[in-house]
């Protein structure tokens, strides 16, 4: 019965939470839905109110511990997602911004070593990342990045926009990126988004996306 919800909502069966604590309350959670509806009927559990309301905690505790750590959710598809990256893109960003490669072949070296590219375009780093001051020429960010950690870009005033499928366990830095005139609708930073007063306009939208609960919390210095 769980594994049939589970699979309702597009939720992977045998996914782990890095959180341990998050990880305890999900088993706990999952583990008294399968006790409540062992060998019972749909019709029987249907009447059953207090199982419905334990199911219901159930599911919006796990949709609530999933956008806090991104990469949870299985897609219906392996078709490409609309404007995702080649490699020779992604090594391309990142030949210029990040400051300890010399040239474009260690570039490629660091995304075979550290990035993970999906077969739809999703691509995943499993650490901090740190991008001060984009230069021009590449300013956009990858689109659909699931970064497990923080990312910094503060300072990176040619940057007018952030990729759409951004995701982040950690923080965002946004501090001295003026020119970014609004937040992707489906950003979620499971940390805190840093902005100062160039990048106060965003708080507004910030604060409606921390209501949303896509973004953990919002720090405006």
């Amino acid at each position: 019965m769980t594994a049939n919800i589970l699979e309702q909502f597009n939720i992977k069966e045998d996914f782990k939470f890095k959180d341990t604590d998050r990880q305890r309350q999900y088993l706990e959670l999952l583990r008294k839905a399968e006790i409540a509806a062992k060998d019972r009927t749909f019709e029987e559990l249907n009447d059953d109110i207090e199982f419905l309301v334990l199911l219901q905690h159930f599911l919006e505790t796990t949709v609530d511990f999933i956008k806090s750590e991104p990469g949870m959710i299985e897609r219906d598809s392996t078709d490409r997602l609309e404007g995702a990256w080649n490699k020779d893109q992604i090594i391309d960003f990142f030949y210029p911004n990040l400051g300890m490669i010399r040239n474009r072949q260690e570039a490629e070296v660091w995304v075979d070593d550290h990035i993970k590219i999906a077969d739809d375009g999703e691509i995943e780093l499993d650490s901090n990342l740190t991008l001060r001051e984009l230069v021009p020429l590449t300013p956009d960010i990858p689109p659909y990045f699931i970064i497990r950690g923080s990312l910094d870009i503060g300072n990176s005033r040619y940057l007018k926009r952030l990729p759409k499928g951004l995701s982040l366990t950690g923080d965002l830095n946004l501090r001295g990126c003026s020119e970014i005139e609004e937040l992707p609708d489906d950003i979620l930073i499971g940390g805190q988004l840093m902005l100062d007063q160039s990048t106060a306009h965003l708080f507004d939208q910030a604060f409606d996306l921390r209501q949303n609960r896509q973004i953990d919390s919002v720090i405006l210095s």
